[in-house]
């Protein structure tokens, strides 16, 4: 933790000519979790971290919250999709029936989405389906939990895919390690040159 505003040069320039162990004047706290049980306390912080290595370049650690992928359904599946057109049984109108479920603080004040944002999605949904004889039946769940409102829920990530090893992209999020890992590959060749150009 620097003790002044710094450019990223300014800081790769002291790494490289001072390591990562010496201290410095300008930093207020440096610390390199040689001893981690110093400083931690089971009782309170619950079990202590373990240190683990990772393939992954320092400059690909970033902290980007990305929405997770719709929901999964048997419209998602690519074969019904190409056969939707060839059999005259799949044309027959009909009806999806789906719940949104809206969270709200305690006291029933600040939701995830306003009523006017369901209406208008729904209003969006039914528009574009209709022309395939699918309409949609909404049901609104209002829950009114403040705990449940400020976290972040993951949609089809179930814990079973993280670290299996497959790159699950509703899983692909900072909070779960980027997949356990899994999705942590070089993304884009053009990140190099960014790198120490002096532009944040």
């Amino acid at each position: 933790l620097w003790k002044v505003a710094r450019t990223q040069q300014e800081v790769l320039l002291d790494m490289e000519t001072h390591g990562l162990h010496t201290p410095l004047p300008q930093l207020l706290l440096q610390e390199n979790w040689d001893n981690v049980k110093r400083a931690w306390s089971p009782m309170k912080d619950g079990s202590s971290p373990r240190v683990e290595f990772s393939g992954a370049h320092d400059f690909l650690l970033d902290t980007s919250l990305e929405p997770p992928l719709c929901g999964q359904t048997l419209c998602d599946n690519m074969e019904v999709i190409a056969s939707y057109n060839q059999l005259p049984r799949f044309r027959r109108p009909k009806v999806v029936r789906y719940r949104v479920v809206n969270l709200h603080d305690d006291d029933h004040e600040n939701p995830t989405v306003s009523r006017q944002q369901i209406d208008f999605q729904h209003g969006q949904l039914a528009e574009a389906f209709r022309h395939y004889n699918i309409s949609w039946e909404l049901e609104v769940l209002e829950v009114s939990n403040s705990s449940l409102r400020h976290r972040l829920i993951l949609a089809n990530c179930d814990i079973s895919k993280i670290g299996d090893e497959n790159c699950d992209p509703e899983c692909n999020h900072t909070l779960t390690g980027h997949d356990g890992g899994d999705c942590r590959h070089l993304r884009h060749p053009a990140f190099m040159k960014k790198q120490q150009n002096g532009v944040c």
